[in-house]
């Protein structure tokens, strides 16, 4: 229900104005998390380490605008 859940969430940020880009963070060896925010429409930007972290995030962006 992951994919459900990542559309359910895309569409109310777009019917409330939340953003005008939907940010997700996930490992990048994550194949699974990868595809399902693929499968919403979010692109693969970059790979960052978080303040504070000690491990990579993959940052997917989706332009909402």
């Amino acid at each position: 229900y992951c994919t459900e859940a990542c559309q359910v969430v895309l569409q109310w940020t777009q019917e409330n104005n939340i953003s005008k880009t939907l940010l997700a963070y996930t490992n990048p060896d994550n194949c699974a998390s990868i595809k399902v925010l693929e499968k919403t429409g979010l692109q693969k930007q970059q790979i960052i380490t978080l303040p504070g972290k000690d491990f990579e995030s993959l940052v997917m962006t989706l332009d909402l605008s």
